[in-house]
């Protein structure tokens, strides 16, 4: 049995989405500000993308997703090493589901 409706899980999912605003990365140690490339709801899945172009080259060792005030929403710890003449394509997956316990 449901306690959260597939409605609801999809609404919170939707809240989330309407929040989120920038990207901001860590590259060789100083935090730099991209645009969210994509917001993508598939019902109560939230697919969050940040797409870096070929000018950005460094080691991304962190990457975090803000909203329109700089509260985090996302984050992780990274190690990537972007070299300047490839595009790197960064995602968050968000699922909204509840769990029962008894």
């Amino acid at each position: 049995m449901e306690v959260i409706t597939q409605h609801a899980r999809e609404q919170i999912a939707e809240y989330i989405k309407s929040e989120l605003h920038e990207a901001v990365l860590t590259i060789d140690g100083t935090e730099e500000i991209f645009d969210l490339y994509d917001l993508i709801l598939e019902g109560e899945l939230l697919k969050v993308y940040i797409l870096l172009d070929k000018q950005v080259e460094g080691d991304i060792t962190k990457v975090q997703v803000n909203d329109e005030i700089d509260n985090v929403w996302l984050e992780r710890d990274d190690d990537i090493d972007k070299p300047q003449d490839k595009l790197l394509l960064l995602s968050f997956r968000l699922t909204v589901s509840e769990e029962v316990v008894t």
